[in-house]
């Protein structure tokens, strides 16, 4: 997630059982809960 001026957010889902689609990969759609792992200035903005 990018936000204002070059941040950028990196999150993960924070299930306990994490909602998987059928190919093993997360369903973002089924996730209701993020952790922020880091909040960071871009590379970009170097």
């Amino acid at each position: 997630m990018t936000l204002a001026a070059n941040y950028v957010l990196t999150c993960a889902a924070n299930h306990r059982i994490c909602p998987l689609q059928a190919t093993g990969a997360v369903d973002w759609q089924r996730v209701r809960r993020l952790k922020i792992l880091t909040i960071e200035r871009s590379e970009s903005d170097a």
